[in-house]
């Protein structure tokens, strides 16, 4: 009985791609809403640009060798990544570039996406994708999909150069973006995503994403979910290795923001514990990521409580945003709960709001806690949607991302007035969307 749980659990699981949910082009419509840190003690340490011929290693792309050109149908979308992932040998459409499989080295590169043009009428919302990744895009389906143009993988010291090249031509790009997506997600759309939030945002400073070895290739994703945890521990010291990396590319002075999804919340929080036994806990005076945003938190709320008492000096202000209606989440506690049945030490996780356990609160100044439940209020919703991700894939959710990379207050009900504030146990606050009636008073 209890084996047989645990796989109904697992095939729960096993529907909640963190990705973005394929789209196969020739359908009739396109769904959706549609200087340096080396003062600071966890810099990694700098080198001179090799020659031109060691600026670019390897590299990929379906489109051609051409520059990618916005077109009357579609733009182009530059992003630098990096990844502990396995470099396909053979990508015929482009779109596969990189494995399910852990290496032990840090790649570095730049990719191009192609969103479409109609995205403009319809930011937010689900991105639309070709399904089969070994299909190759033409410019007539790019008009409809998101797609890779052309990928380069490059040596770290031109990914640096070529980086600050970028933060150069507009000295006013005083902020950067980095991305860390959850399980269940491939390469392609881990990039995809990124492409999204600088899109839709129209965030003019660099975007960074980091893919971790995620399986996401179909068939298999029940059985993924507990290699995926695997992955995700192997990915801290390659995430620590870029973070480093990024810092020291844009500057003590540029602002990070980071946005960590789903189980990505898991390796960026280990990423940082990573570098927290590196510098010794010395933080310097400015964090090493200015904003954090952790959404549908695939972590365990003990773990993540005692991975941040040793990190918080690294992060500026920290939101967390969280849901009773995840069902991703819930079929994640699900399992872990079945796994340990018969003890009285229930598990949860960051992202979820539970009725037992209600949700993650920190008592501290720089930290805030969201609950997004009722982002998508629409009657079919919980049918429909898995609402694993509303933080992005709704325009409630984005507007409140583009006001924090906007630098709007930190409190929720300065940035909308639909943010209630409410108070939990230990007088502690946390704010809700939606919620009716007058916000709380001091907790």
């Amino acid at each position: 009985m209890r084996l047989m749980l645990t796989i109904l659990a697992m095939a729960v699981i096993a529907a909640c791609a963190t990705g973005p949910e394929p789209y196969v082009t020739g359908s009739p419509s396109v769904p959706g809403d549609s200087g340096d840190g080396s003062d600071e003690p966890w810099a990694a340490p700098g080198a001179e640009p090799p020659g031109d011929s060691g600026r670019l290693e390897s590299g990929g792309g379906g489109a051609a060798d051409d520059d990618c050109v916005n077109t009357s149908t579609f733009e182009c979308v530059a992003l630098f990544y990096g990844t502990n992932r396995q470099r396909r040998l053979s990508d015929l459409s482009g779109q596969r570039v990189f494995e399910p499989v852990a290496t032990d080295a840090t790649t570095f590169g730049r990719l191009t996406v192609t969103v479409p043009r109609s995205r403009r009428e319809n930011i937010g919302g689900k991105i639309p994708m070709i399904a089969n990744e070994r299909k190759r895009v033409t410019n007539n389906d790019r008009g409809k999909v998101f797609a890779i143009w052309d990928d380069q993988t490059l040596a770290r010291e031109w990914f640096i150069e070529i980086s600050r090249e970028e933060l150069a031509a507009d000295p006013a790009k005083k902020k950067a973006i980095v991305y860390v997506h959850g399980f269940n997600t491939t390469f392609r759309n881990a990039s995809f995503r990124a492409a999204q939030i600088k899109y839709d945002l129209e965030f003019e400073g660099p975007v960074y994403f980091f893919s971790w070895p995620a399986n996401g290739q179909g068939g298999g994703e029940a059985l993924d979910y507990l290699s995926d945890l695997d992955d995700a521990d192997l990915s801290a010291a390659p995430l620590a290795e870029f973070l480093l990396t990024v810092r020291e590319t844009v500057g003590a002075d540029t602002k990070i923001y980071a946005i960590a999804h789903s189980m990505g919340t898991r390796v960026f929080m280990n990423a940082l514990r990573d570098i927290s036994f590196g510098s010794g806990g010395k933080n310097g005076e400015r964090p090493l990521i200015n904003r954090l945003v952790l959404a549908a938190g695939d972590l365990d709320r003990s773990v993540f409580l005692s991975w941040l008492d040793k990190t918080q000096a690294m992060i500026g202000d920290l939101t967390i945003y969280a849901s009773d209606k995840d069902k991703a989440l819930r079929g994640a506690i699900w399992l872990r709960n079945l796994l340990a049945f018969g003890n009285n030490d229930p598990k949860t996780r960051i992202g979820i709001i539970t009725d037992r356990l209600g949700p993650t609160i920190l008592d501290q100044e720089n930290a805030v806690t969201i609950d997004i439940s009722k982002y998508d209020e629409r009657m079919f919703s919980a049918l429909t949607s898995l609402r694993h991700a509303d933080y992005i894939e709704n325009n409630i959710g984005l507007k409140d991302i583009e006001a924090l990379v906007n630098d709007a207050p930190l409190d929720p009900e300065l940035r909308d007035s639909r943010y209630k504030r409410r108070c939990a146990g230990a007088g502690r606050a946390y704010w809700v969307f939606g919620a009716r009636g007058r916000p709380s008073g001091n907790c």
